[in-house]
């Protein structure tokens, strides 16, 4: 039943994802609620439990917007790195788990920047900006992500 709950959860994020949050613009940088899910999961549930979801997440909003494979790797990847620093925090305070969120979110605008800049020969415009401001905008929303994801695996 939990993880219907967090699949519901996922589809209304990507349905305010493509539908008002990706008009929003704050600094150069959008936030992007499927990333602070797949962050949240690796906080909260672990590594293994933020690759899964990060992997997850990533396949479907690879399907919803057509791009290939970049998502499944680059959430997966973010869920991942929240998981494995949070094995290494020894507080569960929210300060904590928001400078985990930046941190992982701010190597995943890094890892697409250089994908498209070294990759696709594609350089980014600004990407140094919207690294920090799209990093800590996610940060700044993760603590209402924390408490959503406790009442739906927590609370069963």
């Amino acid at each position: 039943m939990q993880y219907f709950k967090l699949a519901v959860f996922s589809f209304v994020l990507m349905l305010a994802q493509s539908a008002s949050f990706s008009r929003l613009d704050i600094f150069g940088a959008r936030p992007d609620l499927i990333l602070l899910l797949a962050v949240i999961c690796g906080l909260m549930g672990g590594a293994e439990k933020g690759l899964a979801a990060g992997i997850l997440l990533g396949f479907c909003q690879d399907m919803l917007y057509g791009t290939g494979y970049y998502f499944l790797f680059g959430l997966g990847f973010a869920g991942f790195v929240s998981g494995a620093l949070k094995g290494e925090v020894i507080s569960d305070d929210i300060v904590s788990l928001c400078a985990i969120a930046f941190i992982s979110m701010f190597f995943y605008h890094l890892f697409y920047a250089l994908i498209f800049q070294y990759v696709f020969a594609r350089p980014v415009p600004g990407f140094r900006l919207s690294l920090l401001t799209g990093a800590a905008i996610n940060a700044f929303l993760a603590p209402v992500f924390i408490e959503a994801y406790k009442k739906i695996f927590e609370n069963g």
